[in-house]
């Protein structure tokens, strides 16, 4: 790998521990919807939020929305013991009805959930070699159905042709659509 712009997003999802060459590694990071970000009243259990520079006060909506987040999967509690300082925190001791108000608002952080950020920083090579584990599934399924269908001596019905050529149009189209993807990697 080079380095290049969109690097910083591949090496955050892999520090993030997301497995590369997954639909899961190009998910969008937990945040909120702008509108909701803008009622959301930091200074009230951000110490000193004030003092902060406009750049990182632009850090702290994704940072609230990766601690809702794992708060309400469970994975806070695994990962930080009880006397840890976090559990005696402003936000936790004074600010659980916002914590519950906005464990609903939260977009990104997994496949196909709702997200208003442009995904950047898409690792192409990742895309591609999901893409291809799909292909090579929908090959296998159809070795298995070709197999339990019968030999030459057996011809398939028009059903299970039908059913075989549509698939085959699937892969067809996928495998274009992996050396599109590979034709913009390359430029």
């Amino acid at each position: 790998s080079c380095a290049a712009p969109q690097q910083d997003g591949i090496m955050g999802r892999l520090l993030a521990g997301l497995e590369f060459a997954t639909a899961a590694f190009n998910v969008a990071p937990h945040h909120f919807k702008n509108e909701d970000v803008c009622t959301i009243k930091f200074k009230d259990f951000v110490a000193h939020y004030d003092s902060y520079g406009a750049t990182f006060k632009t850090v702290i909506p994704f940072l609230l929305a990766s601690v809702v987040a794992h708060l309400d999967s469970g994975n806070l509690r695994k990962i930080l013991p009880k006397g840890h300082p976090f559990w005696s925190s402003t936000l936790i001791l004074r600010h659980q009805n916002l914590l519950s108000q906005l464990q609903f608002k939260i977009q990104g952080g997994r496949v196909g959930a709702e997200s208003v950020l442009p995904l950047t920083g898409n690792s192409v090579t990742s895309d591609t070699r999901t893409d291809v584990a799909e292909i090579k599934k929908d090959i296998k399924a159809l070795r298995s159905e070709i197999a339990s269908s019968g030999s030459v001596a057996h011809p398939l019905s028009d059903f299970g042709v039908a059913n075989i050529q549509q698939q085959l149009s699937c892969i067809q189209e996928d495998v274009r659509s992996v050396k599109q993807k590979l034709g913009h990697s390359n430029r």
